[in-house]
């Protein structure tokens, strides 16, 4: 799903409901994919597919879930991968895994949000999810960009065998 195909994606779903086509599970997590696969989209109609999900009365998974919020953190709305990451867990008691905990840490990072990404790497402790690469670069970049540079070292430290080139020389 390359440039424009989010767009694409979202006037698929329109077509289906304006043909009386029954619009399932499996087209809006196709719509939401291509969102979440473009290199540029628009964070909001991946949003708007999900809650139309539920005002569908269509189960929202952990899949469908976990694409928004990787669009939105591409784009830097930590706000919404945040309320996201509360109705996944909160409302719907979803088991979260790792790749929503990282499209969610490297929201935070992209918008400077360090203590943010430092909550978010203790859910994943109390999730029992080790932190990879992906988070622990985001979190020790995101301090670092803040002039945290102890919590940036401690991350460091503690990301053992994650750490790689990208984090050592944050």
């Amino acid at each position: 799903a390359g440039c424009g195909r989010w767009q694409l994606g979202g006037e698929l779903l329109r077509r289906m409901r304006l043909t009386k086509v029954p619009v399932d599970k499996v087209s809006c997590g196709s719509a939401i994919n291509a969102c979440e696969k473009s290199a540029r989209g628009d964070w909001q109609l991946p949003v708007s597919i999900l809650n139309a999900m539920s005002a569908g009365k269509l189960e929202q998974d952990l899949i469908s879930f976990s694409a928004t919020i990787s669009a939105c953190a591409k784009e830097g709305c930590w706000e919404a991968v945040s309320a996201l990451l509360h109705m996944l867990l909160r409302r719907h008691h979803l088991a979260c895994n790792s790749t929503v905990c990282n499209a969610a840490v490297s929201a935070c990072e992209r918008d400077g949000r360090w203590r943010r990404a430092a909550h978010l790497l203790g859910l994943m402790g109390e999730r029992a999810l080790e932190p990879d690469q992906i988070s622990s670069n985001a979190i020790i970049s995101t301090c670092s960009a803040a002039g945290r540079w102890q919590l940036a070292l401690s991350s460091l430290v503690m990301a053992g065998d994650a750490a790689d080139r990208v984090g050592f020389n944050t």
